[in-house]
């Protein structure tokens, strides 16, 4: 989705609400068939399907 010229997806209402909590240091997100782009390790994932 594009707004003024920014690209917008989904993740980007979904990590800061998640975040907004102490206990959440990161977020993966998946696709329906189980798949995100960083499945492992300490850092935020969105599946190939989100990306911008």
């Amino acid at each position: 989705m594009t707004s003024a010229g920014s690209t917008f997806t989904i993740a980007n209402l979904i990590r800061p609400t998640l975040k907004q909590f102490p206990s959440i240091k990161w977020v993966k997100i998946y696709d329906a068939a189980g798949h995100t782009e960083r499945p492992t390790g300490p850092s935020d994932s969105i599946p190939q399907s989100l990306e911008p």
